[in-house]
């Protein structure tokens, strides 16, 4: 008796496994053009704007930056630095998350795209483990997930001093890294490759979706939709 509540408290994984009778399994969402219809970060921005955050100088540079960037191909990392330097850098991060509670209070169910949150939540039903992986700043990505009750994320990280203030950007979230925190979280929890679904609008998230067992193209971009339908994958 006292061996087995030994093992009970060390392999609570196992104790899931012969509950359920069924293997884990993990569902990984990308978060813009997939759970949500926009891109969250441009939307916050305009919602900032309007509270008078930003200058409209600030504003028009910042949707320079984007627009160069989803026209031109500017790589992402760069369109990160370029919008951290000139909106948020010496800003105070409670000064900003406060504003994304209230941005989500106001626009948060207005924002899903229903066939993918209808996923998810079937995915919640079912006992899944869940992440949302995006490349949008951690304080947008984080109150997303908590309202989505996801318990796990990551995202670009903007970084703080002793003071509070945004100094930096700390670690980049792009497909490769993605694909690196699937495979990290499936070998944590022994989760076999084929009981991993992943979902994402772009061809940018490519090594995401290779890293799961059921990859799955939501509202795919022109390119990721020539892949899906090369390898048969579903689209949504």
């Amino acid at each position: 008796m006292r061996r087995s509540k030994r093992l009970s408290k060390r392999s609570p994984t196992s104790k899931i496994r012969f509950n359920l009778g069924m293997p884990l399994r993990l569902t990984i969402f990308d978060l813009d053009h997939t759970l949500l219809r926009i891109n969250c970060s441009l939307h916050f921005g305009i919602y900032l704007y309007k509270k008078k955050c930003f200058s409209t100088l600030s504003m028009i540079r910042f949707l320079a930056h984007y627009l160069h960037h989803k026209l031109l191909g500017s790589p992402i990392a760069a369109l990160h630095q370029q919008i951290f330097a000139k909106l948020f850098l010496g800003r105070y991060l409670s000064e900003i998350e406060a504003h994304v509670e209230n941005y989500l209070n106001l626009h948060f169910s207005s924002i899903h795209y229903p066939p993918a949150v209808t996923r998810l939540q079937e995915a919640l039903k079912r006992g899944d483990h869940i992440a949302i992986l995006s490349n949008g700043p951690h304080f947008l990505v984080k109150a997303i997930a908590k309202r989505f009750n996801v318990a796990h994320w990551d995202a670009t990280h903007y970084a703080v001093d002793q003071e509070q203030r945004f100094n930096t950007i700390s670690k980049m979230l792009e497909g490769r890294q993605k694909a690196d925190y699937i495979k990290a979280f499936a070998a944590k929890f022994g989760i076999a490759k084929k009981q991993i679904t992943a979902y994402s609008d772009s061809y940018l998230d490519l090594p995401l979706l290779e890293a799961a067992g059921v990859p799955i193209g939501v509202r795919p971009d022109k390119t990721l939709k020539r892949i899906c339908k090369q390898n048969g994958w579903e689209m949504i």
